[in-house]
């Protein structure tokens, strides 16, 4: 037993750069052992780490917590090993969180461990988890709907948690204590069949012991070592697909390349969009295979598709892109016209004129929010009047009357020729592949459905200066600076 532990927690790395181990000791079969092979480990080896044990009283079972709690410090300080108590009031922690007792017991305890672990340096906290309860966790998790990492059950490093015990059965437990004349307390809870586990560890596996097979203990265990390695390599595989293809915002992500990355392999899309969903919700147990499932039927279907998923989130396909957002990122512009303006209303004098937007709107692959418009008439300086992205220049003669800046409507279209072809502004921002929930959110210069300028896109051919041009009107956006 002792060279059995002590070989797995070599393998595992458990007691690597430790000099305090914290030990959970309830007074129960298993801690007791636990103890107690941690401390012949370390006599024997010579390991040099200091054993500290803690105990929890949950205020649920009167005396015979009392007695728990008692048995417990005895045990400790016979054995020379430092011992600390604590008292906490279960049934009203888990009133206040809306949780199971069950529930409430397990996070106070580790909230405890951790806070005594806080006081010793390089230290570990060791509970005393074995193979039945492995078994136990895997069949619930099966029972309950689980992927490959909860066939994993429990791992026996977690973080700053390990589990020596993981490598024996209950019996190999009792059988030590048994040779070692060792005592131990007995929980009556451990046989109150109101909790999940209870009736798992108390009817179901041994009915599956007595029907099925007797050894079904160290199968589920089996079968979760299985299970631990795949799942080792899918993480790895995962890690390398986040890096390569997932961009994350404050409040949003992105899969690019998406092409490529449906090649991957579905298990491997399927972590990745966990990930995604994990990190943009912040609920990790509410996330169900149908949400998965959902997130890959958008990606592999048709861009433009939209899915409303939980957690005030949406995903979409845009082309190339996979795109995860909040729900009210994703509702376009709605207002008719923002601006209009007589042209007249812009004299010869060069006096600048600016007319508040105050709208978020799409330019250059990104959603900047634009304050106001500059117009202004300036004189013709050897027709080096191109622009860029935020001011464009047009004949002015050629606008005849009012001038409407807004977003899209049916029926907007281009001049696109010199001989006066026309193309529709929606297949201008096919073409430029738009987003979809982007397209409304396009500035918009018009004169009724004839688009001078959409901004970041294009401009209107009949519209652009030339050598006969007598009056240059310039148009400016003004951004918010971030």
């Amino acid at each position: 037993m002792i060279e059995k532990v002590y070989d797995y927690m070599k393998k595992t790395g458990m007691s690597d750069n430790t000099k305090t181990i914290v030990a959970g000791l309830s007074g129960g079969a298993d801690s007791v052992c636990l103890v107690m092979v941690l401390k012949r480990i370390i006599e024997i080896h010579r390991l040099g780490i200091n054993i500290v044990t803690v105990h929890v009283n949950h205020g649920i079972r009167g005396e015979e917590a009392e007695r728990d709690e008692k048995f417990a410090k005895e045990f400790a300080q016979a054995n020379g090993l430092a011992f600390q108590s604590y008292h906490v009031n279960i049934p009203m922690i888990a009133k206040n969180g809306n949780m199971s007792e069950e529930e409430a017991g397990r996070q106070e305890r580790y909230r405890i461990f951790r806070a005594e672990a806080k006081c010793y340096p390089d230290a570990k906290i060791a509970v005393a988890h074995h193979m039945d309860d492995q078994a136990e966790t895997v069949l619930m998790h099966l029972m309950r709907g689980t992927g490959l990492a909860g066939l994993v059950g429990m791992n026996p490093v977690n973080g700053d948690i390990i589990r020596p015990l993981l490598c024996v059965t209950r019996q190999d437990i009792e059988d030590f204590l048994e040779k070692e004349g060792q005592g131990f307390i007995t929980d009556s809870t451990n046989l109150d069949d109101d909790y999940t586990r209870n009736k798992v560890r108390n009817i179901l596996i041994p009915l599956m012991k007595d029907i099925f097979n007797p050894n079904v203990t160290q199968s589920l265990c089996a079968a979760s070592l299985d299970a631990a390695k795949i799942e080792s390599h899918i993480e790895k595989e995962t890690c390398q697909a986040i890096d390569e293809y997932v961009v994350y915002g404050k409040e949003d992500a992105v899969i690019e390349h998406l092409e490529e990355f449906l090649k991957l392999d579905i298990c491997i899309r399927e972590r990745v969009y966990r990930n995604v969903l994990f990190r943009l919700s912040g609920k990790h147990k509410n996330i169900y295979r149908v949400n998965i499932e959902a997130v890959d039927g958008i990606a592999c279907g048709d861009t433009g598709k939209v899915h409303d998923m939980p957690w005030s989130l949406c995903v979409k396909k845009i082309y190339d892109r996979l795109i995860f957002e909040r729900k009210n990122s994703c509702d376009a512009a709605t207002d008719d016209f923002l601006i209009k303006i007589n042209k007249n209303e812009i004299d010869y004098s060069g006096v600048k004129k600016e007319y508040p937007v105050g709208k978020n709107i799409y330019l250059n692959g990104k959603n900047v929010y634009l304050n106001s418009i500059n117009f202004q008439m300036v004189n013709n300086l050897n027709g080096k009047f191109s622009g860029n992205d935020y001011t464009k220049y047009f004949d002015y003669d050629k606008i005849e009357n009012t001038i409407h800046i807004r977003f899209r409507q049916n029926g907007d279209y281009f001049i696109f020729s010199s001989d006066g072809g026309r193309k529709k502004l929606k297949n201008e921002l096919i073409d430029r592949k738009v987003e979809p929930q982007n397209r409304d959110k396009v500035l918009i210069v018009a004169q009724n459905s004839e688009v001078l300028w959409a901004a970041g896109i294009r401009r209107c051919q009949s519209y652009l200066i030339d050598d006969t041009t007598k009056h240059i009107l310039e148009m400016t956006l003004n951004f918010q600076e971030e």
